[in-house]
């Protein structure tokens, strides 16, 4: 009977490794690495033309600006699609910085998949977030941390 719960055990084991194994595979998780070339490209309005970009926030006042490689699409809705231009990309630039708190620097990130290969650039106060990139889909979606910079309470900044 205990070789019977055992072996129950084992297979219940490695059919969840297998699953899990079989999401990994289809799915990444990669980073956002923030960067002085691509925070300069923003501050020099630079639009690359094999990105496709987007804004998160309102219209009005933009939190964040997001380029995508154009093999991806992104994987959510919480991104508004931009044409961008450089005219259209200062305007951004301009107002995400209006809405920035005086102690608050903006910066420009890679976003990365696992491989550490770039599949967009990021623009924003928050400097770390979520980044899932399936390879099989060519999706990528960028859920940024809102969280407070370096999670330090406001009186140690």
């Amino acid at each position: 009977m205990k070789r019977l719960i055992r072996a129950s055990m084992a297979a219940v084991l490695a059919a969840m490794l297998c699953m899990t194994a079989s999401c990994a595979a289809k799915s990444t998780y990669g980073s956002i690495r923030p960067s002085d070339a691509v925070t300069q490209s923003f501050k020099e309005f630079k639009v690359n033309p094999e990105y496709n970009y987007y804004t998160k926030g309102s219209g009005a006042q933009p939190k964040a600006v997001l380029g995508i490689d154009k093999k991806y699409t992104l994987g959510s809705s919480a991104w508004t699609a931009t044409d961008m231009t450089p005219e259209k990309l200062k305007s951004i630039v301009y107002l995400v910085n209006l809405g920035a708190p005086n102690d608050s620097r903006y910066v420009g990130s890679n976003v990365l998949d696992a491989q550490k290969t770039v599949v967009g650039v990021f623009y924003s106060e928050w400097r770390r977030g979520m980044v899932l990139v399936d390879p099989e889909k060519m999706t990528v979606v960028v859920r940024p941390d809102k969280r407070s910079k370096f999670d330090l309470p406001k009186m140690l900044r």
